[in-house]
């Protein structure tokens, strides 16, 4: 019984800030910019993650990409086949800001910038996330 308390502890609590602090440490790191995110849930017992109003503003301040609220639900299967499996992804308002800058750069590829190969960095082969 201590067992099942503690793991929707983890999940109902620590889960969804810890989401949070990922996200918004990741963009501030990579993007230098800061995002707002609304309410986060995660259910660990039917491993369901909702977040509401998500909006990663462009470099003017002005929203770039936003969603008023996305689900992710991902099967039980997930867990022994050690990669997500996707029982649905839904998405509500999804909205981009896309724009050429004066300097002829589209707003959007600021996106892809933090995974670009830097030069001289060695590239050491991954194995693909595994998806079902």
């Amino acid at each position: 019984m201590a067992l099942v308390a503690i793991y929707a502890a983890a999940g109902f609590l620590w889960a969804p800030r810890l989401i949070r602090s990922q996200a918004e440490e990741f963009v501030s790191e990579n993007y230098g910019r800061k995002v707002e995110i609304g309410e986060v849930r995660f259910n660990p017992f039917t491993l369901e993650l909702n977040v509401g109003r998500f909006t990663l503003p462009d470099a003017d301040g002005k929203p770039a990409l936003s969603f008023e609220s996305l689900l992710v639900n991902l099967e039980l299967s997930s867990l022994w086949r050690r990669g997500a499996s996707f029982k649905e992804i839904a998405i509500q308002r999804p909205y981009a800001r896309a724009l050429v800058r004066e300097n002829g750069e589209f707003n959007i590829t600021d996106l892809i910038r933090p995974f670009e190969d830097k030069p001289g960095d060695p590239m050491e082969p991954e194995e693909p996330m595994r998806l079902f």
